[in-house]
């Protein structure tokens, strides 16, 4: 018995997962059937997330507390940066998926 050939996924489901990837990076991945890559493309966007937003939340209090927006470099600063650097890598990564969830669509006869 031969394997069964993979299930291409159709083109309105295909969409889905962009806007998905767009809304949380790695959502649209993971429910488009990579499962693990969604998981890790999910993990890096909401770590990169969370370390900025650890910096907004610094440098708003601290903006506060004395009148200047503190963006002299330092280990706060990196630490802002460096969690939208990762943010941008797992959207950028899980946009691709979405393109090619997109190519294989267009593959799928209607």
């Amino acid at each position: 018995m031969e394997p069964s050939p993979p299930r291409l996924p159709k083109r309105n489901d295909a969409w889905g997962c962009l806007f998905a990837n767009l809304a949380v990076p790695g959502l649209g991945t993971f429910v488009g059937g990579a499962r693990l890559t969604g998981l890790l493309q999910m993990v890096l966007s909401q770590a990169g997330f969370a370390l900025a937003s650890l910096w907004a939340l610094w440098a708003g209090g601290t903006w506060i507390r004395t009148g200047v927006l503190p963006v002299q470099p330092g280990r706060m600063l990196w630490l802002g940066l460096g969690g939208s650097l990762v943010f941008l890598v797992a959207l950028v990564w899980s946009l691709g998926s979405s393109l090619c969830l997109l190519q294989q669509a267009g593959k799928n006869k209607p």
